[in-house]
């Protein structure tokens, strides 16, 4: 076992250590303030068939012969390519009733909209308060089911859509909102991903979660069968491990204390970190106890005592001698010799499994005038069904260890032998015979 565990080390040290970190940004994975995990936690449970998506091969899985699919992008910080666009669009063809949900304050979502074929696009440019000039100025959203909703944003930007999509307004008259039915699928743009960030759905105003999850709702059709994706594939891991006060201060964003704290914990214990430490020390002090003049013969001294201490304890002297005589003992004749072979004192093999159902076929055949194999046995023998799967385990055994068959796997004779001597002795006892009389088997055999 130990060297088992040794292997393992061994292992894991030479495939190296492994990548923990976190994500940046809006990420799914991210559960700091700027993350969206507690999105993803909330829709679990409204939606139980959402997950987020490092690959788009996991949109196949989950969006083909769907009713209801809904791909979410919250302010993805790597943009995405034509051809990336346009998997994501081939997925959704694969739902019957597909939506997307692009909430972003960037221009690194638009090729997904022009791949879907939607005339909105994100602007980029900052929605300023007019009154203050500040990034952060309030809109009215009004959604499809007649609800209206007044949100401060938070560095938004403006949405280029057609007047008649435009449902959400800032107070300068900046459209910030469109929804799009396109036939095929169902689009809304959102100028702004902060309202789906942790820090704002864990908030103690609930107008945010309210107007995030009826708009959700909308675009799943009302359906809790609905299955979602969140993008998690547009933002960049960062190492737990860093060397910059930066960076440290930077991590808390990503995930929170007590996340970091089970992710470098996990890091610390790989081998991959204190394994080559410890041998290079180990190396060393030993390298250093060489180098003294009287302390390697001493530990060649101690090692030498050690070693005969240990295999003195273990291993018994005896006086030479004249051996014993041998004898050679038939173990299924008397219920002490029995007891002694299932006590596993004795190791059995396949060759002892013949002499046992050759024995207990002699007396079968004896006491009936069959053969325990033979094709008239089950009308013969008075025995029911844990006889008949006796009977019927028995030739099977008997054929494999006489080389007559491959079936059934054997990996223990000794096992194997010592459980067919304890259902023998039932099987004989039905009989009237036993394994473990003072007059078994042994005697019928004799009579």
């Amino acid at each position: 076992m130990l060297l088992l565990v040794l292997i393992a080390i061994i292992a894991m040290v030479e495939k190296g250590p492994p990548v923990i970190a976190v994500y940046r940004g809006a990420s799914p994975l991210n559960t700091g303030p700027i993350g969206t995990f507690e999105l993803l936690k909330t829709l679990k449970d409204l939606y139980p068939q959402t997950v987020a998506v490092k690959s788009y091969d996991e949109l196949d899985r989950l969006f083909r012969g769907a009713e209801r699919c809904l791909f979410i992008a919250v302010s993805p910080e790597v943009g995405y390519t034509r051809a990336e666009a346009e998997e994501v669009v081939r997925r959704l063809r694969d739902c019957s009733h597909p939506a997307v949900l692009i909430a972003d304050e960037n221009v690194t979502s638009n090729a997904l909209l022009e791949a879907l074929g939607s005339s909105a696009r994100v602007s980029g440019e900052l929605v300023r308060s007019p009154i203050t000039g500040l990034p952060y100025a309030t809109a009215l959203i009004t959604l499809p089911n007649g609800s209206s909703h007044l949100l401060l944003l938070d560095k938004a930007s403006s949405v280029l859509a057609p007047q008649h999509l435009v449902v959400g307004v800032a107070e300068g008259g900046e459209p910030v909102m469109a929804l799009e039915d396109l036939g095929w699928v169902r689009v809304a743009v959102l100028g702004d991903g902060s309202l789906l960030l942790n820090q704002v759905l864990t908030s103690n105003v609930t107008s945010y979660r309210e107007m995030v999850l009826e708009l959700i709702d909308y675009l799943c059709g009302g359906s809790s069968d609905c299955r979602i994706a969140l993008d998690g594939s547009r933002y960049e891991s960062v190492d737990v491990e860093v060397d910059t006060l930066e960076k440290a201060l930077e991590l808390p964003l990503y995930a929170d204390p007590l996340t970091l704290a089970v992710l470098r914990v996990l890091r610390a214990i790989h081998p991959a970190y204190w394994f080559p430490p410890l041998v290079s020390y180990v190396n060393s002090l030993v390298e250093y106890a060489k180098s003294l003049a009287y302390v390697a013969p001493a530990l060649v001294l101690a090692t030498t005592v050690a070693v005969y201490m240990y295999a003195s304890g273990r291993v018994r002297a005896v006086s030479d001698g004249r051996l014993e005589e041998q004898r050679e003992v038939e173990v299924y004749l008397t219920g002490e010799l029995r007891d002694t072979v299932m006590r596993g004192r004795v190791s059995l093999d396949k060759e002892d499994f013949t002499k046992l159902f050759e024995l207990v076929d002699s007396v079968v055949r004896l006491t009936y005038g069959v053969g325990l194999c033979d094709p008239d046995a089950a009308k013969v023998l008075p025995v029911g069904d844990s006889g008949s799967r006796y009977v019927r385990d028995m030739c099977r055994l008997y054929d494999k260890a006489s080389g007559r068959r491959r079936l059934p796997i054997v990996l223990s004779w000794n096992r194997t032998t010592r459980r067919m001597i304890r259902r023998s002795d039932e099987f004989l006892k039905s009989m009237g015979q036993s394994l473990t009389k003072e007059r078994g088997v042994e005697y019928a055999l004799l009579r």
